[in-house]
Parts: C-alpha cells; sequence; structure tokens
C-alpha cells in the first residue's frame, strides 16, 4: 500500500517531504490502532486512505498558511526531451492550480486523474456517491479549464509582435 499512500499524500499536500511523512503517520497509525480495524467494516485500503487524506489536507492547510506557496511535483522521467517539458510544465501549472479547487473537487480530481481510480472505487475513498464523484469531477475540470483559458489569454495578450 506504500505508493497509493504515498501518491494520496502527495496529490493532497503537493510536497515530496510531506508525503513521506505522511506514510510513515499513516502506517504508525494503523499499527497502533489494528487492534481495533474491522476488516468487515472497511477495507484495509479505505482506511489507509482516509487516515493518508486527513493528514494530508492537514498538512497542506498548515504548509499554506506558513509558507502561502504550494510546492512543484516531480517531473516525469518518461519520454522525450520536449515531451518531459511539457509534461513538467502541465505538472508545476496543475500543482499550482490545484489548491483552487474546493476540497472535494480536489480530492476527487487527485483520485480519479491522479491516482486512476474508478468513479465507485472514489464514492468509496470519499464516502460519497457515485453521482457526487461526478459532479466534483466535472466541477473540477470545468474550474481547472477555465483557469487554464485564463492564463492562455492572459499569456496571448503579454505578447509582444516581433
Amino acid at each position: 500500500y506504500h505508493p497509493f499512500v504515498y501518491r494520496v499524500a502527495l496529490g493532497l499536500c503537493g510536497c515530496r517531504e510531506d508525503s513521506a511523512d505522511i506514510v510513515q503517520e499513516t502506517f504508525l497509525a494503523f499499527l497502533d490502532n489494528v487492534e481495533s480495524f474491522d476488516s468487515g467494516r472497511a477495507k484495509v485500503s479505505t482506511w489507509l486512505y482516509r487516515v493518508a487524506r486527513n493528514r494530508a489536507l492537514d498538512r497542506y492547510r498548515r504548509r499554506a498558511r506558513e509558507r502561502g506557496v504550494v510546492e512543484r511535483l516531480e517531473p516525469s522521467t518518461e519520454g522525450s526531451r520536449d515531451g518531459l517539458i511539457q509534461e513538467q510544465e502541465q505538472r508545476t501549472w496543475l500543482r499550482a492550480a490545484l489548491p483552487s479547487l474546493p476540497p472535494r473537487a480536489r480530492e476527487v480530481f487527485v483520485l480519479r486523474v491522479g491516482l486512476g481510480k474508478t468513479t465507485e472505487q472514489t464514492a468509496e475513498l470519499v464516502g460519497c456517491s457515485r453521482a457526487a464523484v461526478a459532479v466534483a469531477l466535472h466541477s473540477a475540470c470545468q474550474k481547472l479549464k477555465s483557469a487554464r483559458e485564463g492564463l492562455d489569454s492572459r499569456e496571448r495578450n503579454n505578447e509582444k509582435p516581433a
């Protein structure tokens, strides 16, 4: 479950170092509470997700207040140089834009798009209906699209003819 918990933490709090700490805290919390874990009520992955989610959101809020800055995602190491640069720019933009989303929309976007979870898996992890997941994902995509269009428009308006 380590990669899953790490990606959840990174997607929600945005900081590699904090994400590593959140993973450790999540597994320590599981070990501390393993006797009370009821496998009939929840899956291990769901329990780990909820603990990591809560810790990541708390950490994100605290860091955002402390620094007022969102750290960047790690760039991918796959693909061509131009593709890597474009992917890194897109990740950088997305990492900066995610905090503008409402918490539920951000969480659903990270799970569905960032982690590739199904609508059903996302609904189970977040604790809402599939319809609520669809609405939150649509809202997140619309807000991100509008933000990107606004950025592109500002960049075009600031360009000076040669």
